[in-house]
């Protein structure tokens, strides 16, 4: 649908009173008035539902007639109206016209859209294999046209003989077989541009503006695809009878499944409605029709006629197929003879010696003679054109000589005639004797006007006489008597242009509007209409609106006599109030009797009410269903005559007796209980549900139970069937997933007849009418239906309105008569009690009655006017305002569509912008291409090599931001850039690889700069309905070599770009946390405050206090005050859970917290989870509960402040608790993890005051406050010695001594302790361990560890040494001495000498005064040699093989020169002085030299190997005398900078510029081209070929070297003394000297053409004499 039209022109449009303007638009003229009729017809298929069809649309004009030349003119047509004084077109297409039909007053002008020019011939200069991309590309330039839709080529393979593609076949014909590749059709769009397209949601059609709609009776599903590729070979996808079918040569069974997938229940309701037309509906649009029964109907817009004449009437027509689809095919043979019999003939070129030609249309007709006995040619360029009889609608000429000239109509400068006959002359000067002339125009015939000498003459000559046609430009009403004027075609208006007659139709205006209307309308419907002065609508056709009513004018004598006013529009209450007299507003019920027997009206009421709704419902059913079989009779009798008169003109009289024979309609539905299920259900409990209903239908649901074979859950037995006859069941089902039910007759008696009439039929997840018709066999019988068998499991089916009737037509529901039998019986007798019952109450409410009579007067009276005048005072000051407003806006935007079109968003839909490289990335090929930060808030892309393939710019588009777009909507993307290069980009919104596409590319221009440019570009979203996940912004165009920054990046609604703001979301979450904590303190202040006057005097609640001590975790002293005892203990025992990280590779002592008792023996629990990290194994997770009570004690210089016991977990030994206290009731719990990588949690529970959680973490032992002791007990999985916790708690304050005996708890303080002799099994010294045969600390053989040992220690690996044992002393893994006296180290450092004459280091003989090593004793041995310079020629390294030689293959000496055969380096080669080699140099790095590089070779060649990190290499090559770069695997070439660049693999060669030595200085013998040597141009032919594998492309155009030689031997390049290559540079001066020949020409021809025309126009001043 057409959406670029502003608002005011929406309104008008969904007006129900509108008037069109036409325009025809092209680049000779614009044509806006003189129109009769306008028909246009278009749409996207004229076949049903189809894909890969091509339709033309097309307009027919009848219009006055007009001096613009039409005929094979390319025109623009236009819809519009006058908006608010401006006028407002809408674009409807680019058509071209044919030749018109004229008449004496008009011409009847038919034109077609581009895809009429599609029709001919395809000779594409494509070979096989291609693809989509490319057909498409060749035939926006063969049509010169614009394909606007983005497709993903499809390859196209050779599917006959011919090696051209679609040969034998249209244009239109390829277009239309490629669109049906991607399941869609082709067509021109409004602004002339070729799309694909598929159908999508549209308008709505309100019933109010609908004429006529005719529909089918059931949608059209999509259930399969049949397609073919040729006459033998079709592929299906889906099963079912309904669908698409199509041919085409390039199928596969892969397109179809495709086409079938997005098809695949796509469904409509085959129609025709017309309705007052709207002009924004496109081809692919799904419309929305509403019928008389608020039933929604889906129309697509497959056939659009649109008819204008000065209203708008559209027809809508989507057809149907009923029929089975079939595949069928037509192949180029077919094609052929198809436009053979259409009488179309489509050749390139056509040479016949006679052709018998009944009509011939050409663009361009070239012949040396031309003999025709009538020719009408519309215009011609002819030197010399002699003719016996000629008819030329229009000559323009310079120069005429006619010996007789007959002229329809003829426009003369300057005439001078002997004699004149014309039948109508437009004369500027007229100089004439005698002129005899029957129509003669005026510029004006005033009174005044005319000469006194014409007037005198002409009057005395004309006296009474009647003029039959004058065309008179303007005539003085005062001298008109009599007057007859056809307004049909005169325009009758005032000065002013307000009011105006035009043809049946007045209308009178204001500045602003059409006031006043009376006579024909858009509708082709005689009413009158009146609007306000704000454009309300006060009176029509229906008479006086709620707006033409503002006055208080309803008086009592207005009121007729049996006017029934509702009682919402009474004031009840005044009413009852004056009743009653006591200020009461109702009347009871109670208190009004309704007989003299005392019975009251509530009583009487409540049972009459009973009654008559019981009866009336009932009644209402019979009547209902009486009406529904009458009105069924009524309509299948009137469709009978209508199909028997569409018929008889179709078909012999025979076969309307047939027809009419074989339709058989039943209606009585034979299945009793329908509508509510009231018989033959089977429920199963759980599985069957009658609750649902669809209006006033019961709706069954069911489902097959897993453990149940199939389940009917609707049958009804014992029906009666007839011999030979056609029974027809209809019903309503859907399912929660596509799903198969089966229907069928069911005959136990009938063996073998099990499945009678069985119907498989797959249900949809929407409801819809299914039909389904049987025929019985040759006998009579009794057996059951069954609607609805179920055998799939576990899914929801439900079914309504079933409808079980003899004969081939299904009819609309209807009760079994079974089903209302009994409700007459019981009506009967309710309506006697009702009728008897209403009688008395009617007396009653007589009474009523005239009492609310009385009350009129003073109903009417209570109007009040306050009301209206409060909105009228309203209504004034917005008007003001909007006159502001609007001045604001004509200052602002220079026309209104600017401002109509004009949508401001402002919201950033991207996230993240502004947070440097954030969200940004480079998707490449391949290339180098570095992406960071730039100015803080923006992104610099750098590339240093550029991509050979794609290289987009991408930044992330959030998935929850895609969902806020909206479809076919537009937004505008605005940044800031610079760039470094000048480049053509574009910006799209898809997925990385330009998949999924939600707004289509639109490019946009950057100049290379350095400083930032603000750019925006407006995108377009499609209907949304494709993959929305892994978007991204998508910019395309910056693959060049250089830099290019972004910031500011901003995508909003609209089409206005407004100044850079983040995301919401971006903004700081804080603010709104601060925000809503703020306002809910505001609201709620009263539930947390229980009293108080001040901030320093208010105490709050309870609830407060246990929801802050259930949920929130408090640091720090907190007292509260105020609370009960139970509020305060759970305040107390409140859990919380805290985490702690720290390790870095050691062992650590950390603090979990500071701990304040909340009295004595109040108890605190501590629960640890940690464990060593290192490996991450589960065995290694470990836990511990420390439990602290406050004891007795008032100071913390007592070790019993706080008992303390600790359970470990899986915890090895060495995890160590301390508790210090720093007051009674205060203390630090610190634990120590023995692990050098570690992290946790912990839980803190029971009663306490206050928990600080200032956890920190030290390598060293806390000193701080007294150490409390502490019991190690086990949980059953580590056994620990209460010997540990006493070790672990030695003092070092005071003094201890200790005389025998043994120390079972406590712990030992001394300044220091001394022992003659200490044995300790196990035992720890500070941080080492201590066992029967070894003092370590930390895990052995790892960093950080350290072993002193006996030498028993197990086999390790220290320093290099290989996995041995006897390990004495190690130190972490690095260094460690045997038992034996070696020593292993991975460094060494000595800071003395080390003296060795012998000996080995490792591999390393000593020698005397040199280092040897060999590989073998014998033999081809590989050596190497060390010794110390003597001389600044000694020789310091060398390696030799096979000899014993020391200076070898390789050496260094000591004065920097290196000798070697070949050269391999990983790292860079870097020489002072020359590399020379006669070998290969190969280096993985950097190769510089300061003196020469020189390679060397005894072979004809010398190689350079570029290598890179994926084994690709390239080969720089010095031989013949000539420098060669090769690709090896990859593609290979050189840069020179920026400027140049050659592409190895291509050999072309890319440059900013090119240059040869060009300056006079460095030329002789120089003489000026002469115009043979130019010449030499015209005998060098020019070829389209493809390059031989390893020479270049293919597709490529060019000349033969060969052939060159010939003509012009200094343009072509050898190679062996033979020619190889040409240098196009050489052509250049040819070239230039060519132009300026053909220019000196040009201009010679120009001046004998000057010359020749003032010839022609001025003969006379020609001298024959001398000339």
């Amino acid at each position: 649908m057409y959406t670029q039209i502003s608002d005011e022109m929406k309104k008008m449009l969904e007006a129900d009173a509108r008037t069109f303007l036409m325009k025809l638009q092209s680049d000779t003229f614009e044509i806006t008035s003189g129109f009769r009729k306008i028909v246009y017809q278009g749409g996207s298929s004229g076949e049903g539902l189809a894909i890969g069809t091509t339709v033309s649309a097309s307009v027919e004009i009848t219009m006055e007639k007009t001096e613009h030349l039409l005929t094979g003119k390319e025109f623009a047509f236009y819809l519009g109206m006058n908006v608010d004084g401006k006028e407002e077109y809408i674009p409807m297409g680019i058509f071209k016209a044919q030749k018109p039909a004229a008449t004496d007053w008009e011409i009847t002008l038919k034109a077609y859209d581009r895809m009429y020019d599609a029709e001919r011939n395809y000779a594409s200069s494509l070979h096989y294999p291609t693809d989509t991309q490319k057909v498409m590309r060749e035939i926006e330039k063969l049509l010169g046209i614009s394909f606007v839709t983005e497709i993903t080529p499809v390859s196209l393979k050779k599917t006959g003989d011919s090696d051209v593609p679609f040969a034998g076949y249209t244009i239109r014909e390829a277009i239309g077989y490629v669109a049906g590749l991607y399941g869609k059709f082709a067509i021109f769009n409004r602004a002339g541009q070729l799309e694909f397209r598929w159908y999508e949601s549209g308008i709505s059609i309100p019933l109010k503006k609908m004429f006529s709609f005719e529909r089918n009776e059931q949608d059209y599903e999509v259930q399969k695809v049949v397609g073919s590729s040729d006459s033998n070979t079709s592929y299906t996808a889906g099963s079912g009878n309904h669908g698409i079918s199509y041919s085409n040569p390039f199928l596969t069974q892969e397109i179809v499944n495709q086409i079938y997938s997005s098809k695949h229940g796509f469904s409509y309701r085959g129609g025709t409605v017309t309705f007052l037309g709207d002009c924004r509906i496109d081809p692919w649009d799904m419309l929305q029709v509403t019928d008389l029964q608020g039933n929604i109907y889906k129309i697509p817009a497959m056939q659009i006629t649109h008819e204008i004449d000065g209203g708008l009437t559209t027809t809508i027509t989507a057809e149907a197929e009923e029929e089975d689809v079939e595949d069928s095919f037509g192949g180029p043979a077919t094609k052929a003879m198809e436009r053979t019999f259409a009488e179309l003939l489509l050749v390139n070129k056509l040479v016949a010696t006679k052709a018998s030609i009944e009509y011939l249309e050409a663009n361009y007709i070239k012949t040396s003679e031309l003999d025709a006995v009538q020719a009408n040619i519309e215009t011609a360029v002819i030197t010399n054109l002699q003719g016996k009889f000629a008819t030329i609608e229009y000559i323009k000429a310079n120069y005429a000589t006619i010996g007789n000239l007959s002229a329809a109509n003829a426009k003369i400068d300057t005439l001078e005639a002997t004699a004149l006959t014309a039948s109508s002359a437009e004369i500027v000067a007229l100089k004439t004797g005698i002129a005899d002339i029957n129509t003669l125009m005026f510029g004006s015939a005033s009174g005044g006007s005319l000469s006194t000498e014409f007037s005198n003459s002409v009057v005395s000559m004309i006296g009474d006489a009647q003029i039959k046609s004058a065309m008179i430009e303007s005539i003085d009403a005062s001298k008109i008597t009599a007057l007859d004027i056809n307004t049909t075609n005169v325009k009758v208006h005032s000065e002013d242009g307000k009011s105006q007659w035009k043809d049946n139709t007045i209308q009178i205006s204001d500045n602003q509007r059409v006031r006043v209307q009376i006579g024909k309308d858009a509708n082709a419907d005689y009413n009158m209409y009146v609007w306000d002065k704000s454009g309300n609508l006060m009176f029509d056709a229906l008479g006086l609106t709620d707006k033409g009513i503002q006055r208080e004018i309803i008086r009592n004598d207005m009121v007729s006599q049996d006017a029934n006013i509702s009682a919402n529009k009474l004031d009840i209450e005044s009413l009852f109030n004056i009743i009653n007299e006591d200020g009461s507003h109702t009347i009871k019920s109670t208190k009004i009797l309704v007989d003299d027997k005392g019975q009251k009206l509530d009583v009487a009421f409540k049972q009459m009410t009973t009654n008559v709704e019981s009866a009336l419902s009932d009644i209402g059913t019979i009547k209902k269903s009486l009406n529904t079989v009458t009105d069924t009779i009524s309509t299948q009798g009137t469709q009978i005559t209508a199909i028997q008169g569409q018929i008889s003109s179709k078909v012999w009289q025979q076969d309307i007796t047939t027809a009419v024979t074989n339709l058989q309609i039943g209606g009585r539905n034979l299945l009793q209980g329908t509508k509510d299920f009231s018989k033959g259900t089977k429920p199963v409990s759980g599985f069957f549900d009658l609750s649902n209903k669809v209006g006033s239908f019961t709706v069954l649901k069911a489902m097959c139970l897993s453990d149940y074979s199939y389940y009917d859950p609707f049958l009804q037995s014992s029906i009666t069937f007839e011999a030979k006859t056609t029974y027809t069941l209809s019903f309503y089902a859907k399912a929660d997933s596509s799903y198969t039910i089966l229907s069928y007759f069911y005959d136990i008696g009938n063996a073998g007849s099990y499945y009678d009439g069985l119907t498989r039929t797959t249900l949809t997840t929407s409801w819809k009418r299914y039909v389904i018709t049987w025929t019985t066999g040759n006998t009579s019988r009794t057996a059951s239906v069954i609607p609805m068998r179920l055998s799939i499991k576990n899914v929801w089916v439900y079914m309504y309105g079933i409808k079980f009737e003899k004969g081939n037509k299904a009819t609309d529901w209807t009760p079994a008569p079974e089903d209302i039998d009994s409700s007459i019986s019981t009506v009967e007798g309710k309506v006697t009690t009702v009728s008897n019952q209403y009688t008395s109450l009617n007396q009653s409410l007589t009474s009523l009655t005239a009492t609310v009579n009385s009350n009129t007067t003073k109903i009417n009276s209570k109007a009040d006017g306050s009301t209206v005048t409060a909105l009228q005072s309203n209504m004034t000051a917005l008007t003001a305002d909007l006159n502001g407003f609007k001045t604001t806006v004509s200052s602002t935007y220079s026309t209104k569509t600017e401002f109509n079109n004009l949508q401001v968003g402002g919201r950033n839909l991207l996230t993240k912008t502004n947070q440097g490289k954030t969200y940004w990335s480079f998707n490449k090929q391949n290339g180098t291409v570095s992406i960071e930060s730039y100015e803080t808030i923006g992104v610099k892309i750098n590339c240093t090599v550029a991509s050979t393939g794609y290289a987009v710019i991408l930044y992330a588009f959030e998935q929850k931001q895609v969902n806020l777009l909206e479809p076919n909507m537009e937004y505008v993307l605005s940044f800031d850039l610079i760039s470094s290069n000048t480049v053509a980009a574009s910006v799209r919104i898809c997925q990385p690889d330009a998949t999924d596409m939600l707004a289509n590319a639109v490019a946009f221009h950057v100049d290379a700069g350095t400083k930032w440019v603000h750019k925006s570009v407006t995108l377009r979203t499609n209907a949304l309905t494709l993959d929305k996940s892994n978007q991204f912004v998508y910019i395309n165009g910056f693959n060049k070599v250089g830099t290019v920054c972004f910031k500011n990046l901003k995508l909003e609604k609209g089409n206005k770009a407004t100044d850079w703001t983040p995301a919401p979301e971006d903004v700081d979450s804080s603010i709104k946390s601060v925000a809503t904590i703020a306002n809910q303190t505001a609201d709620k202040f009263q539930w947390i405050v229980k009293s108080g006057t001040s901030a320093t005097d208010f105490t709050i609640t309870d609830r407060f206090a246990s929801l802050t001590a259930q949920y929130i975790n408090l640091n720090g002293l907190v007292t509260f005050s105020g609370l009960n005892s139970s509020v305060q203990t759970t305040l107390n025992t409140a859990s919380r859970s805290y985490s702690f990280t720290g390790a870095n590779g050691s062992v650590k002592w950390v603090r979990l917290g500071t701990l304040t008792s909340a009295g004595d023996s109040s108890i605190f629990c501590i629960n640890v989870q940690s464990g060593n990290g290192y490996n991450s194994g589960a065995y290694q997770n470990s836990s511990l509960d420390i439990t602290i009570k406050d004891g007795w004690q008032i100071t913390q210089a007592a070790v019993a402040s706080f008992g303390v016991s600790v359970i470990r977990h899986n915890c090895a030994d060495t995890v160590v608790v301390q508790v210090r206290a720093s007051a009674h009731n205060v203390c630090e719990v610190w634990v120590y993890f023995p692990w050098t990588y570690w992290n946790g949690n912990y839980t803190i529970s029971g009663r306490w005051s206050n928990w600080s959680n200032n956890i920190t973490n030290q390598t060293a032992a806390p000193t701080t406050g007294t150490l409390q002791s502490i019991e190690y007990r086990a949980d059953g999985q580590t056994a620990n010695s209460k010997a540990q916790g006493i070790a672990d708690n030695i003092y070092t304050s005071g003094t201890t001594t200790i005389n025998g005996g043994k120390i079972t708890t406590g712990s030992i303080t001394a300044d220091k302790i001394k022992v003659d002799s200490l044995q300790a099994i196990s035992a720890k010294i500070g941080g080492f361990d201590i066992d029967n045969n070894s003092i370590r600390s930390g895990t052995w053989g790892t960093d950080n560890s350290v072993l002193v040992c006996t030498g028993s220690a197990s086999s390790k690996s220290i320093g290099g040494s290989g996995t041995i044992s006897g390990w004495c002393f190690t130190a972490g893994s690095t260094f460690g001495v045997t038992k034996a006296g070696a020593l292993y180290a991975n460094n060494v450092k000595v800071s003395g000498d080390i003296t060795a004459t012998s000996g080995t280091i490792g591999k390393l003989v000593i020698n005397g005064n040199y280092l040897q090593a060999d590989s073998g004793t014998s033999g081809n041995v590989y050596r190497m040699y060390i010794q110390k310079p003597t001389s600044a020629s000694t020789w310091c390294f060398s390696t030799q093989y096979g000899s014993t030689t020391k200076v070898g293959t390789f050496y260094a000496r000591a004065d920097g020169l290196v000798y070697c055969t070949s050269l391999t380096s990983n790292g860079a080669v870097s020489a002072g002085g020359n590399i020379t080699t006669n070998g290969s140099i190969t280096a993985a790095g950097k190769l510089t030299a300061t003196g020469n590089l020189e390679l060397r070779t005894s072979g004809n060649a010398s190689n350079i190997l570029l290598h890179d990190d994926y084994a690709k290499y390239c080969y720089i090559r010095y031989s013949g005398a000539r420098l060669w770069f090769l690709p090896a695997t990859d593609s290979g070439g050189f840069e020179l900078g920026h400027s140049a660049s050659l592409d190895a693999n291509t050999g072309t060669f890319y440059a900013t510029a090119w240059g040869s030595n060009s300056s006079k200085r460095y030329k002789e013998n120089i003489t000026e081209l002469t115009e043979s040597v130019a010449d030499r141009l015209l005998k060098i032919k020019t070829y389209h070929f493809d390059y031989k594998k390893d020479y270049g492309s293919k597709d490529m155009y060019g000349v033969i070297a060969e052939e060159v030689e010939q003509v012009h031997k200094n343009a072509v390049l050898y190679r062996n003394s033979e020619p190889d290559a040409v240098d196009y540079t050489r052509f250049i001066p040819l070239l230039i000297k060519k132009v300026q020949m053909q220019d000196k020409k040009l201009k010679n021809l120009d001046n004998m053409v000057t010359h020749l025309i003032g010839i022609a126009m001025h003969p006379e001043k020609i001298d024959y004499n001398n000339n």
